[in-house]
């Protein structure tokens, strides 16, 4: 859709596009020609995601960082390791803050969750509650049982739904694994898990996604607004509203019950007479869906690049058949000594990170980046996707090789940041490689895996912040048979 608008406006104005080809061999030597009205959104017309046409300006234009305008909106582009650590340690305060998009205002009750508000002491209230109450290693450990015990419930599904005559059965494998992370969240969260309203809520998650993209029409371009974007947004706006808001209310008259003895991370928040609704809603916003789709759509491109490499998943089963054997489930103690589901993690999120411009960032204060002189305001964009997949950083950059994690040292630095650094670093990475490692490790060790068809997995792209394949992943499995006895007594 994008892509469509974009050739609208330069049908609409040809003299641009004129000007854009008398100039072009300027360009060519030093920097892309910047337009009126659009600025250097032309250049991102050949592309379907926005990562792709960042990388190839950058493979034109020289290393980063690239100093470009979307439309009314400053940009500075970063994929090199040097540029990468400047920002996010010695510029790393001057590049606290987010800028408020389009998706904060209506996704972030206004700007106004941890996700979204700007660095000082209400952010550092927010990200020290989320600390304490949700990342410390008890609720890790406690998360971890919650996942163990959906897990449980997925795979006693997947077992008993029987099969065909080799005894594979079809599975929709996006959908069980958001309904396993998502189940496990809510409960963490709110104390419950859903009432027959997952289907709705991944609705709703995927939209904010598919909707909060960096480069929107009519943020950039504020003339655009019969594109409709801001009122698709305030549409999905009151529904999120109304389903937290529920859960909200339904929390207090269960806390006002007899015998309510739960502790969940909205129990906590209500304790507090401080915390507003907004203020709650907003966490539990940014938790959930942070956590739900970021972890299923990296434990999805696992899954079909393990489809697409059979000699790498039968070396998966034998790492955890090893360390584990079949007389029980894998456990989230277990996740240490298994190196190779770690390293396909790890090398999943090199090659299809979930978002790959990371999250944006904003300056505070002018400032300078290799070179390039930065003015206050300007958004910061990591390509983590072209910074992942750098020939001149890594061996063989296009291939699936998790044992290059074997090497020492391989991954540290600012190479590879899959999930950021510095200030605004993602506070839940260790409970995604959690998540991840168990829901990965737990569908490999209890069953035998294998395309629908001969033909590969198509690894193209879908759209969105978070980019998932874009044809949901289908798969045949059958219960291994050293597990089935196991399995039957779920």
């Amino acid at each position: 859709m994008f892509q469509a608008l974009l050739w609208g406006f330069l049908i609409f104005s040809v003299t641009l596009l004129v000007f854009s080809f008398k100039f072009s061999h300027v360009a060519a030597v030093r920097y892309p020609v910047r337009l009126p009205l659009v600025g250097h959104l032309y250049l991102l017309l050949r592309h379907r995601n926005l990562h792709h046409a960042l990388a190839r300006l950058s493979d034109r234009y020289g290393p980063s960082p690239l100093l470009l305008y979307f439309g009314s909106r400053r940009t500075l582009v970063v994929s090199s390791p040097g540029a990468v650590r400047q920002c996010f340690t010695d510029l790393d305060l001057n590049f606290s803050n987010r800028p408020l998009l389009l998706s904060g205002i209506h996704f972030n009750y206004n700007g106004t969750t941890m996700a979204t508000l700007p660095y000082g002491p209400e952010w550092i209230d927010h990200r020290r509650f989320a600390a304490l109450r949700v990342f410390s290693p008890a609720h890790l450990q406690s998360f971890s049982q919650l996942l163990s015990n959906r897990l449980c419930v997925l795979l006693r599904r997947l077992f008993r739904c029987g099969g065909d005559g080799d005894g594979f059965r079809q599975v929709d494998l996006r959908w069980r694994m958001k309904e396993v992370v998502l189940d496990s969240l809510m409960e963490m969260l709110i104390g419950r898990r859903p009432k027959g309203e997952e289907k709705e809520l991944v609705r709703m998650i995927d939209e904010v996604f598919q909707m909060s993209a960096a480069v929107n029409p009519e943020e950039l371009l504020p003339w655009l607004r019969w594109t409709g974007v801001r009122r698709q947004m305030q549409r999905l706006e009151k529904e999120l509203d109304a389903q937290w808001q529920g859960m909200v209310d339904e929390k207090r008259g269960e806390r006002a019950a007899e015998g309510d003895r739960k502790q969940s991370m909205m129990d906590v928040m209500l304790d507090d007479p401080h915390n507003t609704d907004a203020t709650i809603k907003g966490m539990v916003q940014t938790l959930l869906l942070a956590g739900t789709d970021t972890t299923t759509t990296t434990l999805e491109w696992a899954m079909a690049l393990l489809l697409n490499h059979p000699h790498l998943l039968q070396k998966l089963h034998g790492e955890i058949e090893a360390h584990i054997g079949h007389g029980r489930l894998v456990d989230y103690s277990d996740l240490p000594s298994l190196r190779c589901v770690t390293n396909v993690i790890k090398e999943t999120l090199r090659l299809f990170h979930p978002a790959p411009l990371l999250v944006p960032r904003e300056s505070v204060a002018d400032c300078e980046v290799g070179g390039v002189a930065v003015p206050r305001g300007t958004m910061l964009m990591v390509n983590a996707h072209k910074l992942h997949r750098d020939p001149e950083l890594w061996e063989d950059p296009t291939q699936f090789k998790p044992e290059r994690f074997e090497k020492e040292g391989e991954g540290k630095g600012h190479k590879y940041v899959p999930f950021g650094s510095g200030r605004r670093r993602c506070p839940g990475e260790f409970m995604a490689w959690n998540s991840m490692g168990l829901v990965l490790a737990s569908l490999v060790q209890c069953f035998e895996w294998k395309r629908v068809g001969d033909e590969e997995v198509d690894l193209t792209e879908g759209q969105g912040l978070a980019v998932p394949l874009a044809t949901p992943l289908q798969a045949l499995c059958k219960p291994r048979d050293a597990m089935i006895d196991l399995l039957a007594r779920l």
